[in-house]
């Protein structure tokens, strides 16, 4: 049994399986060990990953990109502005104002929400681990729990998305894990023996993900076991496709100024030329001099022959000073100062870059540390915990101790509260308790006692008088949960319930049970005091000692004193969640699960027919010159037959490619048949005539 880990990144994402053998990084059909998150669609067809780069420029209209910006995005979020230059598809809002993807699709324009996309991709991703699982053919392993990163900024709402998009690709998802959080995971697991056993003696490590659209700066302190988050900086604008953009802008007016063509007026040419701009800033990383060519764009071929690195420096020097921001936050809200670290670990495409490697060790005062793999630790912290959650495998012991981006509140309606509303979007809430403060830790399970009779409800919302909340999130994004708590079966005087809130590793909030606590009153002897109870013992003693004179008294025992004493009985209440309050709606997600199967099947009959197509045109051109008069099968045959065959060759190669190239499978495959009936009897008579002359030798 194995399960895997998914790094879900904004240019590529990477997988890892967890088997007995350890932890692997999973290669695609095209044996890299990173997959590019891209989906793109031509006439019926899907084409994902590797297959996906291919079309992108030629078919960029009908191309989603970039698909981790878009997760739980609604038309009116104000980063939308910030991606749309590097939006190529068309976008809508639906009746709920969230952003769907518009490409054509099976001959019109469809929409989808990027979590059906993202299905799409995990739906490949998940072909690669079975094919990674699979060590006898005739018996395919199907592999579905699975763990998947998630950037440390991402709302309940977010994170609720990304488990359904596991649910469309029938995938179960044990849980999310932050990504630096996966990195430190991958570095504190396999660490045990040079960690300290106590949290005093810790070291503070500090992870460093410079990534393709986002900068995360995570500090966490590591003990023999343990992995604790203390704090937390990051900037969701600033990665290394800025750097990509800024190329791009200087690019654009040097070729306006040499040639006297503006590219930035035609889509193509722009992404051909950003293209360009990245392969330039990979070549820069690693050379102080490089040259952009650029052939046949907009009929021109573009030759910068000599661009500096120092230049690129100065056109990224606004946006360095972002990056020396997001790392000076990370020391101030951890409060540990740079020479307290006992390492920076960088991670992310953006750690090759020389100015970032620069800007690193100018904060911290010495060089920062690579001993992590920065495109892989990510996957194999998620693939660690997989199995971690998994009850098939037994883990070393690892607590993770994460620490919350948004404080969580619960609200409620308390009957003798004195004001009427405490939350401005929620007028029936008079009592708010917070449940996950900044400093916090989780998952953790808490138990909140709540004073009311009847039943109520019970609002989770994020803090909105905290900062990042007010400034960042738009108001219906504030409430992440809502629960009824149903009343006690009979009539009862109580007004105390006791609710048991989970929040749990994946960064959601549960209310697990809810119990109302009923006193009631019961009748019982009362105790004696011990020196009575020792008198009255005594003299019934010394009353059994006396000896029978006929008639027995008739004086009666003493009535016991009874007492009234308060007793607690706990009655268990029903808990219903609203379900929609975050996510998609449960039939929407139901009939996507549904779509995205007829989808899956509609690639499965295509990719067969293609090949099926491929494998009739080479076995045309394989086995007509072998069956035609000199081959070496020619003998073998009638001539009757061998007439036949090289008829059947000719008359099948001109229907391929005239009435035949856009025939369905059942043609391709009948016609492959009748000539392998053919040639295979006279192949099956070379061979045996072969035998016989080397059993006779």
């Amino acid at each position: 049994m194995s399960v895997f880990g998914v790094d879900f990144g904004n240019l590529n994402s990477t997988v890892a399986i967890t088997r007995r053998g350890g932890v692997d990084i999973v290669t695609n059909e095209v044996s890299k060990r990173e997959t590019t998150t891209i989906v793109s669609f031509v006439d019926n067809e899907r084409f994902i990953g590797e297959q996906g780069v291919d079309r992108y420029v030629r078919n960029a209209q009908n191309t989603v990109f970039l698909l981790k910006r878009f997760v739980g995005m609604h038309m009116d979020d104000p980063s939308l502005e910030a991606e749309r230059r590097f939006l190529t598809c068309n976008i809508k809002g639906d009746k709920n104002g969230r952003l769907m993807f518009g490409v054509n699709y099976c001959g019109s324009m469809t929409y989808f929400y990027p979590e059906q996309v993202l299905a799409m991709l995990l739906q490949r991703l998940r072909l690669y681990v079975n094919a990674a699982a699979t060590s006898d053919a005739k018996v395919p392993v199907e592999v579905r729990d699975c763990v998947l990163t998630v950037p440390c900024y991402y709302t309940s709402e977010q994170r609720r998305l990304m488990l359904q998009a596991c649910e469309i690709a029938g995938l179960h998802c044990l849980s999310l894990v932050n990504d630096t959080t996966a990195a430190g995971i991958d570095y504190g697991i396999f660490r045990g023996s040079s960690l300290a056993e106590a949290e005093e003696e810790a070291q503070v490590v500090g992870i460093l993900d410079i990534g393709y659209g986002t900068t995360i700066f995570a500090i966490a302190k590591f003990w023999r076991g343990h992995l604790k988050i203390l704090g937390r900086s990051f900037d969701r604008h600033l990665g290394t496709r800025d750097l990509d953009y800024e190329l791009l802008k200087y690019m654009a007016e040097e070729v306006k100024r040499k040639y006297n063509v503006d590219v930035t007026t035609n889509k193509r040419a722009s992404l051909r030329l950003l293209q360009a701009c990245e392969r330039l800033k990979y070549l820069l990383s690693g050379n102080q001099v490089a040259q952009l060519n650029v052939e046949n764009i907009m009929d021109i071929d573009i030759n910068i022959p000599s661009f500096q690195r120092s230049t690129f420096e100065e056109l990224s020097v606004p946006l360095m000073e972002r990056f020396k921001n997001v790392v000076r936050r990370g020391f101030e809200v951890s409060g540990v100062p740079p020479e307290k670290f006992h390492s920076i670990e960088m991670i992310g495409g953006g750690c090759r870059i020389p100015m970032f490697k620069r800007a690193t060790e100018e904060l911290l005062g010495r060089p920062p540390s690579f001993t992590l793999n920065a495109s892989e630790t990510a996957a194999r912290g998620a693939a660690i915990t997989a199995a971690i959650f998994s009850p098939t495998f037994k883990v070393r012991e690892f607590v993770v101790s994460e620490l919350p981006t948004y404080p969580v509140k619960l609200g409620y309606y308390m009957d003798n509260a004195q004001s009427t509303s405490v939350v401005p979007f929620l007028p029936d809430v008079n009592k708010v308790v917070t449940v996950l403060g900044e400093k916090d830790h989780f998952p953790k399970l808490l138990e909140i006692t709540i004073k009311r009779r009847g039943g109520f409800k019970l609002y989770a919302f994020y803090d909105f008088e905290h900062p990042f909340v007010k400034n960042n999130m738009p108001l219906e994004e504030f409430i992440i949960g809502e629960w009824e708590v149903g009343k006690p079966p009979r009539d009862s005087a109580s007004t105390e319930v006791r609710v048991r809130v989970h929040l749990l590793a994946n960064g959601l909030l549960h209310v697990e049970s809810a119990v109302s606590i009923e006193i009631y009153e019961v009748e019982e002897p009362a105790k004696e005091e011990p020196a009575k109870e020792a008198a009255a013992t005594d003299a019934k003693d010394a009353e059994a000692k006396k000896p029978e004179d006929g008639e027995g008294s008739t004086e009666k025992a003493p009535e016991k004193k009874m007492v009234k004493k308060q007793k607690q009985r706990r009655i268990e209440l029903t808990v219903t969640p609203r379900l929609d309050v975050i996510g998609l709606p449960g039939d929407m997600v139901l009939l996507f699960q549904k779509q995205e199967a007829e989808m899956n099947e509609r690639d499965v009959l295509f990719t067969r027919t293609r090949d099926s197509k491929n494998e009739l045109e080479s076995y045309i051109l394989d086995n007509r010159p072998r069956i035609a008069d000199g081959g070496i099968l020619a003998e073998f045959l009638t001539k009757e037959q061998q007439t036949m065959f090289i008829q059947l060759c000719n008359e099948y190669e001109n229907w391929l490619y005239e009435d035949g190239a856009d025939a369905d499978l059942n043609a391709y495959e009948g016609r492959v048949k009748i000539l392998r009936d053919i040639a295979d009897a006279a192949n099956a008579r070379r061979m045996n005539l072969e035998d016989y002359f080397l059993a006779r030798w």
